[in-house]
């Protein structure tokens, strides 16, 4: 399931403060069964457009030491997820600019 941007928070903080090994992780994300294929794909979509926008937030505080705003981080994986969503060869019938503005109609979008 697309997760809403409040849990989407809560799923990055928890991700960010204690040490888990991404194999872990990912093995659980994965775990996950829906009958949508689509909606499959979206939830795979997501675990990538977090574990990527973790890495390149984490690297510009590392190395520009630039602070991580959670707001800022949460939106872009959004973008990221339905960006990434127009790529596939099933299409489906929402523009990304509608998923982004109704991000957390997702999993009601795609039962």
């Amino acid at each position: 399931m697309i997760l809403p941007i409040t849990s989407l928070k809560m799923m990055i903080t928890t991700v960010i403060s204690p040490p888990i090994r991404i194999r872990q992780l990912y093995e659980k994300w994965m775990s996950k069964r829906y009958s949508n294929p689509l909606r499959r794909k979206l939830h795979i979509a997501a675990f990538f457009a977090i574990a990527w926008s973790l890495w390149t937030e984490r690297n510009k505080k590392v190395f520009e030491k630039q602070e991580i705003r959670l707001d800022m981080l949460c939106n872009l994986i959004r973008w990221r997820i339905v960006w990434w969503s127009k790529a596939w060869k099933e299409h489906h019938p929402y523009s990304v600019e509608e998923l982004a503005r109704n991000f957390d109609s997702i999993p009601v979008l795609f039962c």
